[in-house]
């Protein structure tokens, strides 16, 4: 399952897409591809600094060009995922670790026909116990990963995504070639966002809610090359209205998810 989200700025994409990496989704933002570019180039990773960007990219490479980035980066992963499993027979890799770390101690360690049999097993032992610490520090570090809410085993197995920071229609239209791909529209009044907005106090956000406006209204340009957040928003097949706590928006996705059959 893909789910995909768009919205206007602090409508509650993120927490949203926090909510569901909880779940075991694995997350992309195309913002983010705008970051590590910006990165490369030296640049702060101000809003602003980020649009221009994401308009010269999709000027210079088309206006799909950060969704293909990411479609790229879902058929890694599943490749990655399916690749893995044709090692461990379908086994997770935590699994896989495990199962090393119960055997290690039954494999068996070859002799050659010069070493003499006390000298084998002390080789053979070194050997074993070498390979036991090395899963044991993988197997804890995941476990961490786990404890902390990073790795979620019970429910991850890496094939459910969540795309964040859609902001174009050929960019939802690049997506949607995905299979089981369901676009989220998350919205809420702009009062309500502006207060959300003023609280995060990123870099470049507006501090008025007259530049918060007209801020949108740049990121509403009718180009190919620009964002269209209005018109991507239209193409949502599900509509989710944050005017509420967390705690509501997170029953809502629980709702969403249950729509959609997605079974934990």
């Amino acid at each position: 399952m893909i789910i995909g989200l768009t919205g206007k700025n602090a409508s509650g994409k993120g927490e949203a897409a926090d909510y569901l990496k909880t779940k075991g989704f694995v997350y992309y933002s195309l913002s983010d591809v705008l970051r590590e570019e910006a990165t490369k180039r030296g640049l702060e990773h101000s809003r602003d600094n980020l649009i221009v960007l994401g308009n010269e990219l999709r000027k210079k490479y088309g206006p799909n060009y950060l969704a293909r980035q990411i479609n790229n980066k879902i058929k890694e992963q599943l490749e990655r995922l399916s690749f893995h499993q044709s090692l461990t027979g379908g086994k997770t890799n935590l699994e896989k670790m495990r199962g090393d770390r119960a055997s290690v101690s039954e494999r068996a360690c070859p002799r050659s026909l010069t070493e003499g049999v006390s000298e084998h097993f002390d080789k053979c032992n070194k050997k074993n116990s070498m390979n036991s610490d090395i899963n044991n520090k993988n197997i804890e570090k995941n476990d961490e990963l786990k404890i902390n809410g990073k790795i979620n085993n019970k429910k991850n197995n890496e094939t459910n995504f969540v795309v964040d920071s859609i902001r174009s229609p050929y960019e939802a239209k690049e997506l949607m070639k995905n299979k089981n791909f369901t676009l989220v529209g998350i919205d809420a009044p702009i009062e309500l966002r502006f207060k959300r907005l003023l609280e995060r106090n990123r870099v470049g956000d507006a501090k008025t809610l007259e530049e918060f406006k007209e801020q949108e209204q740049r990121e509403n340009l009718k180009s190919d090359t620009n964002q269209q957040l209005d018109a991507t928003f239209k193409l949502s097949n599900k509509v989710i209205l944050n005017e509420g706590t967390l705690k509501n928006l997170h029953k809502k996705v629980d709702d969403l998810l249950k729509e959609l059959e997605w079974k934990e």
